[in-house]
């Protein structure tokens, strides 16, 4: 139940407007001084993006005005989730986890643990946070009490970058060139899946909840059956490190890369079947609105709006 309640609350919009009729309808120079790292739209009014640069910025949704800065990271900032219905929670360079009213624009809890970078978070259930951090460790939290209860480390494990929930028991942790699946319960690798030769970017769990895709440092994306372990599919294309991945509707998904370009994918045949590139450098993280429009960021420090053209 818990499980079906994450993945409604991290709910993607699935579009069916035909991505060759994407333009670029605005570009918005943000305040950040380096490059965006992650954009997250947290409700109908407000949406974020947190930068290199150790600040985060909260959005008017409807009329993409800067609406406050906030400040307490020391360093970039590389996780940007939300945490239920009044708090987002950032993991940084500088350690650290920390947890913000969004509303009100304050601080409300710091997390300190971690050895290193922390790069992911996923709030598992009501209260409970699951941090990863380049310290190969992974640590459960109950954030509203500031207490960590679990601290799992295991020798296979390398640096993590990302990880999202397969299911109630389980996890899927990208890391050094490999995805390893843990349970939850005792924190133990039960499967590695194998096959990329980089650092695993980004993992996303499709509707079937067997079937995993995963972007990576070999500027490949991988389709993976988490039950059988094995890799489906490889689509290449980019020309450098894929970032990020979301589905676009249940034919096609897409990519943020390195390369400069956001791709869409058919999934059934392996291609790209349009490439948007307008970015001026690195484009590191996406997210769809409700209403189809498609946000990217990255090094250029710019928001870039894409959709269809009215009367077009």
């Amino acid at each position: 139940k818990d499980f079906t309640l994450h993945r409604l609350n991290n709910y993607t919009p699935i579009i069916f407007k035909n991505p060759e009729k994407f333009k670029i309808l605005q570009q918005i120079q943000t305040p950040h001084k380096k490059s965006i790292y992650r954009i997250l739209l947290i409700d109908d009014k407000y949406f974020a993006t947190a930068s290199e640069d150790s600040s985060i910025i909260i959005w008017d949704a409807v009329n993409y005005t800067l609406v406050k800065t906030l400040q307490g990271h020391s360093e970039r900032i590389w996780a940007l989730i939300k945490l239920g219905t009044d708090f987002i929670a950032s993991g940084s360079s500088d350690q650290k986890i920390k947890i913000w009213d969004y509303k009100n624009f304050t601080t409300s809890k710091v997390l300190s643990g971690h050895s290193a970078f922390v790069t992911s978070l996923l709030e598992i259930k009501s209260n409970i946070l699951v941090s990863g951090s380049h310290d190969k460790t992974i640590k459960f939290w109950d954030y509203k009490n500031s207490k960590m209860y679990k601290n799992y480390k295991n020798d296979g494990q390398g640096k993590i970058m990302t990880m999202i929930m397969l299911s109630g028991e389980e996890l899927a942790v990208g890391s050094d060139s490999n995805i390893n699946i843990i349970n939850i319960a005792d924190g133990k690798i039960s499967t590695k899946l194998a096959g990329h030769t980089g650092l695993v970017k980004d993992l996303l769990l499709l509707d079937d909840l067997q079937t995993l895709l995963s972007a990576g440092d070999d500027f490949t994306i991988r389709m993976w059956n988490v039950f059988t372990g094995t890799c489906k599919q490889v689509f290449k294309g980019h020309s450098s490190s894929c970032n990020k991945i979301l589905v676009y509707n249940p034919s096609i998904f897409i990519t943020a890369s390195d390369d400069s370009t956001i791709r869409f994918w058919s999934f059934e045949t392996g291609n790209t079947i349009f490439t948007l590139s307008e970015h001026e450098s690195w484009v590191i993280s996406l997210a769809i609105t409700r209403d189809g429009q498609l946000l990217s960021v990255g090094a250029d420090k710019k928001i870039h709006i894409w959709g269809e053209e009215v009367n077009n």
